[in-house]
């Protein structure tokens, strides 16, 4: 129990350091977002950064685009990467029509609610939350956990799919959820939930991957068709967002500061699970090899 209240306390906690006037977020450029040590989306990789003396080496590297932040007169809000804002909503309905399309496929299932709530917690963290507001680190404890969750699901989803791995006994019935509940937990400590979220990314990617390296089918022809265009997918999201990494200043300049690494990221995970939901009704058939 007190382990339960210690983490609720270290979540909910006021971010150390982040005590400065609102009008001092004229001066917040994207890579400060992410990386800066009191407030930043991965604020311990960027305080070991900082440690080691790298964090300016990766300023000079990765697009350094202010942030952009629109007004809504009237109410008071400010909204921060409105760009970003769009590709969140466009996640957060992606993946609600992604665990209705899967219902009958569990990890798939998983997978889209959880990215779902990525895109919500990400939104309200990203767009709406100031950097000095005491309840930003529930947002962000949810966003790395759904994230870790989310990628890990669906590279599950895709070996499954496969036929690398199968899933259908009751042990790995009950070792669902508590994979989830041990992410949960992971989360509650910063590094801990950076490096889920890290993790869950590389699964997706990993899956998708294997299944391409290793031409890994199964004998369904819908099915394996499916995976066909998954793979083929994620190799030019994979290809498209390494290029935009290394032009990412010269997209940050053309687009006048408001499309940075983040709204790119973004972009490339929705298109990838738009991709894996246009193939739903052929993923969710029900298997020849069963009905055999």
């Amino acid at each position: 129990m007190d382990f339960v209240v210690e983490s609720l306390r270290r979540l909910l906690r006021r971010p150390e350091g982040a005590r400065w006037p609102v009008d001092a977020e004229a001066g917040l450029t994207a890579h400060d977002w992410v990386f800066d040590p009191s407030f930043g989306f991965f604020g311990a990789a960027g305080g070991w950064l900082e440690d080691h003396g790298l964090r300016h080496v990766l300023r000079s590297w990765v697009d350094d685009c202010p942030v952009r932040r629109w007004s809504v007169p009237g109410c008071g809000l400010t909204v921060r990467f409105p760009a970003l804002a769009v590709c969140c909503l466009v996640g957060a309905l992606t993946g609600l029509a992604g665990t209705a399309a899967f219902r009958r496929r569990s990890f798939y299932c998983l997978s889209f609610a959880f990215f779902a709530a990525m895109n919500a917690a990400a939104l309200v963290f990203h767009v709406f939350l100031a950097p000095a507001a005491p309840c930003r680190a529930f947002p962000l404890f949810v966003d790395h956990a759904a994230t870790g969750l989310s990628g890990s699901f669906l590279g599950i989803a895709l070996l499954e799919s496969a036929g690398v791995v199968r899933t259908g006994s009751r042990l790995a019935a009950l070792c669902i959820p508590l994979f989830i509940l041990a992410v949960l937990a992971l989360c509650t400590v910063r590094a801990a939930g950076e490096a889920a979220y890290l993790s869950g990314c590389a699964s997706a990617l990993c899956g998708a991957a294997y299944v391409g390296v290793t031409g890994a089918r199964p004998r369904d022809e819908a099915v394996s068709a499916a995976l066909t265009v998954i793979v083929r997918w994620c190799a030019g999201i994979a290809a498209v967002f390494a290029a935009s990494v290394v032009g990412a200043r010269a997209i940050c300049s053309m687009s006048h500061g408001y499309i940075t690494l983040l709204e790119l990221l973004f972009t490339a995970s929705d298109i990838g699970f738009i991709v894996v939901l246009s193939q739903a009704k052929r993923l969710s058939a029900p298997s020849k090899e069963k009905d055999a």
